[in-house]
Order: structure tokens, then sequence, then C-alpha cells
């Protein structure tokens, strides 16, 4: 056998210094997420089994980045969970084992019928209640917000809220259903005049008193309605109230500490009450954000989402698009947070609903959207408001070219969340 002949002498120093020069640039390449030319595993491409491909310079040699640690937080997350039921992880959403976003509109009406003894905005048939959901499906609509007030289907069965369900799942939409009306709107079972909800009601009202006659206080409904879709998949999460606030009547007085620590002590409770019946879902307050209202001033927004409460949420009116990003108030509270109403009027302000304002205010969608969704900081944004009939007011029509704003998957895929984190 031949034996492999020996370097000649003095080679072998160099052979050795070649040998640690290599080992050094492959680690300071490994600590410093470069890239290796050896050839690996190709990741899965959007909608296979294992998800989207992840923008990790180094996740395949187990380095944590902040991508590859929200798709392990994800997955975790998810563990004893029906399928399609939407968790959160810090200030994102998850489900099924990846990050979601979401786009789509707010439409309060759809619950209004008239086999369910009470309408409000109209009644919607079930045709167009199918037409409608088929419609949003073919713009890109991923969630729609809608009243599931104890009004639709007081002393009755589900049938009202049913039948919406049916047909956003059929066209693969989730519904976050609000479950009271901070206003009144919609709520007045009995045609009594429109109740605000004013701090004492946020203090025990809700508990111990039945609105309009109904037959149950807020509290019990909220647990049954949460008991009856428990672990549904087709509801994205529960959210408490529209607009909560807590003077002491309307336009009356506030007591910021006072309504501050009753919209906590509420949040906090009516939390624990759906999820005892609901363990499944996630629970948003319904707020309109810091912008004066009482309870939620400044800080306070803070304070009354610091404790139960899983999801933040803002409205927003202004005439003018987001000038910058957008700010996540809770970021600090470690939750997410979205747009549940963002409008603007069809005519702009300037009293006639034209072609041109139209084409305008797309284009104010277009760039909040962007602002809103562009960075890490909102995981969702929800147009005010569909409407089957024409363009008026705040409302959106399905042939108005703000309806073709929502298809926005560069911004609301897996893939969009997992380089917004990196970027960061």
């Amino acid at each position: 056998m031949r034996v492999k002949e020996s370097p000649p002498r003095g080679s072998s120093r160099v052979w050795v210094a070649a040998v640690l020069a290599t080992a050094l640039l492959t680690l300071v390449a490994v600590l410093t997420g470069v890239a290796s030319t050896a050839p690996t595993a190709p990741q899965p491409a959007v909608g296979l089994a294992l998800g989207p491909r992840l923008p990790l310079t180094a996740g395949h040699r187990g380095l944590v980045t902040p991508a590859n640690a929200l798709l392990r937080a994800a997955q975790a997350a998810e563990v004893g969970m029906p399928a399609g039921i939407v968790r959160t992880v810090g200030t994102h959403f998850v489900v099924d084992g990846q990050p979601w976003r979401f786009l789509g509109f707010n439409d309060y009406k759809l619950t209004s019928q008239t086999y369910a003894g009470y309408t409000c905005g109209g009644q919607h048939t079930d045709s167009e209640i199918a037409s409608d959901f088929a419609a949003m499906h073919q713009l890109g609509v991923t969630v729609v917000r809608t009243w599931f007030f104890q009004s639709f289907i007081a002393g009755r069965d589900w049938s009202a809220f049913d039948r919406v369900l049916t047909d956003a799942a059929r066209n693969g939409i989730r519904v976050i259903p609000v479950l009271s009306n901070q206003w009144g709107s919609c709520e007045n079972y009995n045609h009594a005049p429109q109740q605000y909800k004013t701090l004492a009601w946020y203090r025990s009202g809700y508990a111990n008193q039945a609105d309009y006659d109904m037959p149950m206080t807020y509290a019990d409904y909220a647990s049954a309605v949460a008991q009856h879709y428990a672990g549904d998949s087709r509801i994205a999460f529960w959210q408490l109230m529209n607009e909560a606030e807590a003077e002491d009547s309307r336009a009356g007085m506030c007591e910021e500490h006072a309504a501050a620590t009753a919209l906590r002590s509420f949040a906090d409770h009516m939390t624990a009450i759906v999820k005892a019946a609901d363990p499944y879902h996630l629970v948003s307050l319904g707020t309109t954000g810091d912008g004066g209202h009482c309870g939620v001033a400044g800080i306070d927004y803070q304070y009354v989402h610091g404790g139960a409460i899983d999801v933040c949420e803002y409205h927003d009116y202004l005439a003018v698009p987001q000038a910058g990003p957008r700010v996540n108030l809770c970021a600090g509270l470690q939750k997410p947070m979205f747009a549940g109403e963002r409008g603007f009027r069809a005519d702009l302000g300037t009293g006639a609903v034209t072609p041109d304002t139209l084409a305008r205010r797309a284009r104010f969608f277009a760039q909040d959207i962007q602002a809103t969704l562009g960075t890490d900081s909102c995981q969702g944004y929800l147009i005010w408001s569909w409407s089957e009939g024409a363009s008026i007011s705040f409302d959106v029509s399905k042939g108005d070219p703000a309806a073709g704003v929502i298809r926005q998957p560069a911004l609301t895929s897996p893939e969009a969340v997992y380089l917004a984190v990196s970027a960061q």
C-alpha cells in the first residue's frame, strides 16, 4: 500500500494557518448572518404546508432572528387550539402557526333581518348577504366587523348571526362581532330612546340591568353568545363595545380618572366572563383610540388596555391620510393594534360626490393603508363602511374605486409580516 507523502518541511505551518483562517471566516459568517455558499434545502413557497419563505440570512443555522422567533412563537401559540383560531404573539396576530394580518370593511347592517324580529339600517335578505360576501371575496377582503347586538336575537334563536358567519366563511372571511354600542344605536329593541352608556353603566349597570327590556343583562348576553360560538374559527375575535367611553351622560361631564378606572374594571371583568364561556377567542374592548374620549385619553388608553384585554383598536376619521407610519399605542403592552374604523367622506368635504372625489378618496385610502400596515406597528385595517347602495357619506359601494385598494398581499401576507419584523 502506498503511503501518502508528508508535506515538505515548512509547508505544514502554511497548511495549519490556512485551516485556522478558513475556520475563522466561517465563524464570522455565521455570527454576521452571511449566507453560506454551500447548497441548503429550499424553503417551501407560500401556500405549502410549512408556510412562507422566511427572509432569514442565517435561519438555517439555528440562529434566533426576529422572524424565526416569531415563527416559533406562532407555532407554539397554536398548541391545543382548534384549527383556524386567531391568537396573539406579542404585537402580532397568528393563525395556524403563521402571522396573520387583515384588510376589510365594516358593515354594521349585516345582522339586520325581519325574520329575526328587529332591523336597523334596513332589511338584508339572505341573497343580498350572500352576494355581498361574494363581492368582498373578489376584492380580497379577509375580515368584516359587524354588530352582534342582543337586539337582533332577543328572545329568539341565533339565525341572524348564523347566516352572516356561514356566508363569510364560504368566502374565506372572518367576522369581528361587536357586542354592544356606546351610543345605543341599533340596540333599542323596544324602540325606546337610545341610551348612552354612562359611567354608572360601566361601574355596574352592564351586570345588573337589562337594557331596553331585553331578556338578559349585557354581561349575561355576552356570556351566552360567547358560549354559543366558542371555538368557532369563523370569528376573528370578540369586541365588547363600539367606541367605549364613560362620561356621566352624553355630552356630560368627564371625570377622567373615574372613567378610566371604570373602563379598566369593565374590560377585565367582561374579558374574564367571555373567556370563561369561550376560552379560545381573543377579546378587544373597542375604543376610538387615545384622542380625548372620556376614560381613554392620553396614557389612560394604555392603562385601560393594560389588563386582561388582548387586542387594541383605534378609529380615525381625519380628512387626510396618515402622514407617516402609524404608531402602535399598545407596543409597550406587547399587544396588537388595528384600525377598527377608517373613513373618508365620499365628497372629500366638497359637498358633491363625483368620479374625481371618489378617485381621490381611493388614493387617500391606499396611502393610509400603506402608512398603517407598511411597518410592523398595526396588524389590521377596516374601512368604514361597505354599502349595498351608492357611495355617499362614508359609504363605499362595491364599484367604488376605494373598494379596489383592499387587495394588498405585499402588506398582509405572512411574508410581509416577516419582512416587517426583520426590518426593525
